[in-house]
């Protein structure tokens, strides 16, 4: 009986305990953007009624670069595998096609949760961000001004 306990408890590590979604999140986002964890924000997408530190989507943003994450965790903590997606990347592809100006010549800004500006050749545009899963795309908000 002690025998089946202990291999249950060495399972039961082996398989997943973990620090939780922050943790995992801050680890992937240091490798992805090149930018040292301590230097890194990472919060929650929505307002979570219990500890941000739970399965989700999130924020990474730190060395002038900004990344969503969806992750899974299970309950014991382990967050294997958090998915990012290159936010920045995103609005300045969508923003140079729209003002007809390149990537370089703009500039982007975060208005709240979900919505980013887009300054460059004497134009701007905002845009909402629109993610399912593990695939995000942005859409103008405004006309090109």
């Amino acid at each position: 009986m002690r025998a089946v306990a202990l291999a249950f408890v060495v399972a039961l590590m082996s398989s997943g305990c973990g620090s939780g979604a922050l943790s995992a999140i801050r680890g992937k986002a240091a490798q992805d953007m090149a930018c040292p964890e301590k230097d890194l924000a990472v919060n929650p997408v929505h307002d979570y009624a219990g500890a941000p530190n739970e399965s989700g989507a999130y924020y990474a943003e730190g060395c002038q670069k900004l990344r969503r994450y969806e992750v899974g965790c299970n309950a014991f903590g382990y967050c294997p595998d958090p998915h990012g997606v290159d936010i920045q990347e995103l609005i300045l592809r969508q923003a140079a096609f729209d003002l007809k100006c390149e990537q370089e010549a703009i500039s982007t800004q975060r208005l709240n949760r979900d919505t980013f500006g887009a300054r460059g050749c004497d134009q701007q545009a905002s845009y909402i961000l629109l993610c399912s899963r593990r695939s995000c795309r942005v859409v103008q908000n405004t006309q090109s001004q």
